[in-house]
């Protein structure tokens, strides 16, 4: 019994195929692009063809290599293009110079050619994913693309030179009822086209079915953007100054001077105000201190010798110039330092030099001398100013309280200096107590509640600390080395 001969083709690439009988129903490799395709079952419809049973199922033999075109039936490369450049090796555009596009299209070409490694051809195969891994590296690099670019384009126009002109269309293309197209006149006209068509073209030549090789599982590559869409390096480059309208830079940099104008002004402003405002301040200190020696009752060696003599020394222990004493005539328990300069002024109610023993007010006195020391009295001019110049009401709140914290710091401050001028602790802290407690029998409990009891909370508004607070500090700073060696120097 004789086996008949099965033809058709591939879904595919439209190749035409050959199969034998015993192979209806089972599925091989197209030859040309490898889609995985099933010998269709004989029936009595189909177009069949008769061979000796003995014959077996003829396959490519090594006589037969010298007639196959690899380029051809695998690459789709017609002999006329051949041998092909390494663009049309690759099937990309002429010239294409997006690294990742030739990439690209290099790993599908050899991943395609690795799938037809099996079988007689193994050689070409090898001898063809050397060419596609030399024209990736040719077409990689920047400077050996541009110098292949330079001798193809040189290549391209010789060879368009030699080409005679084609044909002019037939009359009936120009309507629209375009005439059928000779073989020679379709090959024409693709030969002649500007654009590459890098798709595989269908073979017409009858191809024996091979048994299919192991085709691994490949993963599909990621979408790229298509020849189509990609801007030819050869067109101008727009610039942006041929699409903007009339008038957009302009308004622009008129916006932005705007702009630079209103915070240059806002800031010569409030450095104005500011400057405005420290002048008050300055010359309001210095009109008080003038108020003072008119009306206040001012201590010297011959007016007043003990309050000269504390004043001396304290400033002695303090290492200080001696700044002016005045006493008000006011009955409440208070006292202050003024000044903008390094000398200052020092100011005593009548009401505490009456109620303090002499070595309580040379704490007191210390205690101001060292705000003048400082700087403490300058500091608050400046103060005072910055806060005057803020016009938004919630920066200035916030910057009221961080100045009155600075305040209660400085307090504590010039505690330690009046410390060293009395050289006693306790004094200090009688002297506090004092302020705070009016009947003399409660002051040594107050002073001891203080000392062992929780610290108070400072009112955030206050310019003040509590005074618990400050004779705790006192007791505390009365106890370090440091106190112990400033007052150690008068001994």
């Amino acid at each position: 019994m004789e086996d008949q001969s099965i033809r058709f083709r591939c879904k595919k690439c439209s190749t035409k195929l050959k199969a034998q009988s015993p192979q209806s129903g089972k599925r091989f490799a197209c030859p040309n692009c490898g889609n995985a395709i099933a010998v269709p079952v004989l029936s009595e419809n189909m177009k069949v063809s008769s061979s000796s049973s003995t014959e077996p199922l003829r396959t490519p033999t090594r006589d037969d290599s010298a007639a196959f075109d690899p380029y051809r039936k695998w690459l789709g490369i017609p002999p006329e293009e051949q041998p092909p450049n390494d663009y049309r090796l690759l099937g990309i555009p002429l010239f294409q110079d997006d690294p990742e596009a030739i990439q690209h299209a290099a790993d599908q070409r050899m991943l395609f050619l690795k799938t037809l490694r099996v079988g007689d051809h193994a050689a070409t195969v090898q001898r063809l994913l050397n060419e596609v891994a030399a024209a990736r590296v040719n077409l990689l690099d920047p400077e050996r693309r541009e110098a292949y670019n330079g001798a193809l384009a040189m290549a391209l126009q010789r060879k368009a030179a030699k080409r005679p002109r084609g044909p002019s269309l037939p009359l009936g293309e120009k309507s629209g009822n375009r005439l059928p197209r000779t073989g020679q006149q379709q090959r024409e006209v693709i030969t002649d086209a500007p654009r590459i068509d890098t798709r595989p073209r269908p073979i017409e030549a009858e191809v024996a079915i091979q048994p299919p090789p192991v085709i691994p599982h490949q993963q599909k590559p990621e979408p790229t953007i298509s020849s189509q869409e990609r801007i030819p390096a050869a067109l101008p480059y727009i610039k942006p100054s041929q699409l903007q309208v009339q008038g957009e830079t302009s308004i622009l940099f008129a916006t932005l001077a705007v702009a630079a104008a209103l915070f240059v002004f806002v800031s010569l402003s409030t450095v104005m105000i500011f400057a405005v405002l420290l002048l008050i301040a300055y010359f309001g200190v210095k009109s008080h201190q003038q108020q003072l020696r008119k009306t206040a009752f001012r201590v010297t060696s011959e007016s007043n010798p003990t309050l000269d003599s504390l004043i001396q020394t304290a400033a002695r222990r303090l290492t200080m110039p001696t700044p002016e004493l005045f006493v008000e005539k006011n009955a409440d328990l208070n006292a202050y330092a003024t000044g903008f300069d390094c000398l200052g002024t020092v100011v005593l109610n009548s009401g505490i030099v009456e109620a303090m023993t002499p070595d309580e007010l040379l704490f007191i006195i210390g205690h101001e001398l060292t705000h003048i020391k400082c700087r403490h009295c300058k500091y608050l001019v400046f103060t005072n100013a910055t806060v005057g110049t803020v016009v938004n009401r919630g920066i200035a709140f916030v910057m009221d309280i961080v100045f009155k914290l600075w305040n209660r710091k400085a307090e504590f401050t010039s505690d330690r200096g009046g410390i060293i001028a009395c050289k006693k602790p306790t004094t200090a802290m009688m002297a506090l107590a004092r302020l705070e407690i009016h009947e003399p029998s409660d002051i040594q409990e107050f002073i001891q509640t203080a000392v062992r009891g929780t610290p108070a909370v400072d009112d955030w508004f206050a310019t003040h600390p509590d005074t618990s607070n400050r004779i705790a500090a006192i007791a505390h700073y009365g106890r370090t080395r440091g106190c112990a060696q400033l007052t150690a120097l008068w001994n």
